[in-house]
């Protein structure tokens, strides 16, 4: 080693502080009680920070629709627009998702696709992504199909900042209690 490096190095470790290191982009701090604690920045894909619905469409010919950060146990509506080839107007399916149904589908004001309405249940916490297959009313055979993804939060986890097209319709229906008897069931509880 030479002299430069060796005072750069001196130079480096006095300005370091004995409370404090960073290893790799992960800031260790020790605390009030001499306990070591670590710190680190939390990295969201772009596409989060994004203020509207990501509409995309994939090489399979699906489209693809990221609406971001929802709240379980709540239902929301979702409003976009896609572009797609089917020209007239579209079925609504009969056979939706329990987690996702088309309420509207209307022609687009540009007739380069159509704008859709949904209504999206987040029941339980995580990632998920359902798929939805829709078709013209004159050509069965002219489909086109959605994949929904929505990133679920658990109420702890705070309140998701929703994307524009988003409204929070409000809590869903509570299902019935694990811990009560309902109507339809002859169990009598504990006596």
């Amino acid at each position: 080693m030479n002299s430069s490096q060796n005072m750069a190095e001196a130079n480096t470790m006095s300005d370091q502080s004995p409370t404090k290191s960073t290893v790799a982009g992960v800031v260790k701090r020790e605390g009030k009680k001499g306990r070591l604690r670590t710190t680190s920045k939390v990295r969201f894909p772009e596409d989060v920070h994004e203020p509207d619905i990501l509409v995309s469409r994939e090489n399979n010919g699906a489209i693809d629709i990221n609406v971001g950060f929802l709240l379980s146990q709540h239902k929301y509506e979702a409003s976009f627009t896609i572009e797609d080839s089917i020209k007239d107007d579209i079925e609504v399916p009969t056979d939706q998702q329990v987690l996702l149904r088309v309420r509207n589908i209307y022609t687009s004001q540009n007739g380069c696709g159509h704008d859709i309405v949904m209504e999206i249940h987040a029941h339980k916490e995580g990632v998920w992504s359902e798929q939805i297959q829709l078709s013209s009313k004159l050509d069965n055979n002219n489909k086109v199909i959605l994949v929904v993804h929505a990133r679920v939060m658990d109420k702890e986890q705070g309140h998701p900042l929703l994307k524009e097209g988003i409204h929070c319709l409000g809590l869903l229906s509570p299902i019935a209690n694990a811990g009560s008897a309902s109507e339809d069931s002859d169990w009598k509880g504990f006596e």
